[in-house]
């Protein structure tokens, strides 16, 4: 772990100070090579699906990847389908609601008054400049996340473009995974190719542990979260289940960022009965997650939940939100390079 941490460090020392112009061009590579990038992971991630329908269907590996890479792709979408329509409802609420929530806020200001004209001065100023930079950071926020989905909306054409092209190189590596690796191999001196054969199969090994550990864990996280606002009578079960879901990404926080404020705000406008609700089905989460994680990522990964945290906010410093993903990623060939050269 320690020696993975240092590589990181040292590489982001590298970018920030010593060759500042190796950022961008590493941003330019990377984005570049997104698709090909995404389409080796999810070649590692359906390898095994391939295998399943050659071992069991008696397919051909193109025929088995084809059917592969369909069912994947029909799944997702059946996915979003299933969710958008009810997902669709529940936003159009909240959008409703909106006012409702703002009338909330504000009689939480007005049960602070005479507890704010109480105090000094000074410490009356103090307040106010809390509140005025947590307004700008507020203001800030909104303003980059609406120009983020502005810039997201005209790039929808590049968007399609890169599925399409993500989608085509995964069913070619996908079925020509061992003509390609062995081509490649074969451009290295002699000496080096075992070595990066282990590396390959190691990162592999260890990418597919990620991610079948992420997404074990999310989904426990999802569903119980989904199921106990269902029980509690949250209007919008599933888009918070959902948020909940996605704020699991992150290690050591994960569900705490949705669930210690909405309980702290449900107990302050008084709904005791839905910041009780919520704190038993926090407890939950969490006790699952304290009970589960070690086994799943431990025995899944081996990784540290704090490398991961740290990679995630390097990978977002870099990259941005891309860099989310391409993090744990990197981490995990370090690792895989690690393994491979201590075997």
């Amino acid at each position: 772990m320690l020696i993975v941490l240092g590589c990181i460090i040292a590489f982001v020392l590298l970018c920030n100070y010593a060759f500042p112009a190796g950022k961008v061009i590493l941003q330019f590579l990377v984005m570049t090579l997104l698709p090909f990038i995404l389409a080796m992971v999810f070649t590692i991630i359906l390898k095994p699906v391939v295998a399943f329908m050659q071992r069991y269907f008696k397919l051909s590996t193109g025929f088995a990847t084809f059917f592969t890479v369909i069912l994947a792709l029909c799944l997702v979408v059946l996915i979003i389908l299933m969710i958008s329509s009810r997902l669709a409802v529940e936003l159009t609420r909240i959008a409703y609601s909106l006012p409702t929530l703002t009338a909330h806020i504000w009689d939480l200001v007005e049960s602070f008054k005479s507890f704010y004209a109480s105090l000094q001065p000074q410490d009356i100023a103090t307040i106010n400049d809390i509140i005025a930079q947590v307004s700008s950071y507020i203001s800030d926020f909104s303003m980059s996340t609406a120009n983020g989905i502005l810039h997201f909306l005209t790039m929808t054409p590049e968007i399609i473009f890169l599925l399409v092209v993500t989608i085509i190189a995964t069913f070619f590596f996908c079925r020509d995974e061992e003509k390609i690796v062995s081509s490649l191999v074969k451009l290295l001196p002699k000496s080096k190719r075992e070595q990066v054969m282990n590396t390959y199969r190691n990162f592999g090994k260890v990418l597919a542990a990620y991610f079948r550990a992420l997404v074990i864990l999310i989904s426990i996280t999802t569903v119980i979260s989904l199921v106990g606002l269902s029980i509690i009578g949250v209007d919008y079960a599933l888009t918070m289940g959902l948020i909940i879901g996605i704020f699991d990404i992150l290690p050591v926080l994960g569900p705490t960022t949705i669930y210690v404020p909405w309980i702290v705000i449900s107990f302050l406008s008084g709904n005791y009965r839905l910041a009780l609700g919520l704190s038993i089905l926090y407890a939950i989460v969490y006790i699952t997650r304290q009970i589960l994680e070690p086994r799943i990522v431990g025995g899944q990964l081996g990784i540290h939940p704090l490398l991961t945290l740290f990679s995630i906010f390097v990978g977002f410093r870099i990259f941005g939100v891309i860099g989310l993903a391409l993090g744990p990623i990197t981490v995990v060939f370090l690792t895989a390079l690690y393994q491979s050269r201590v075997s």
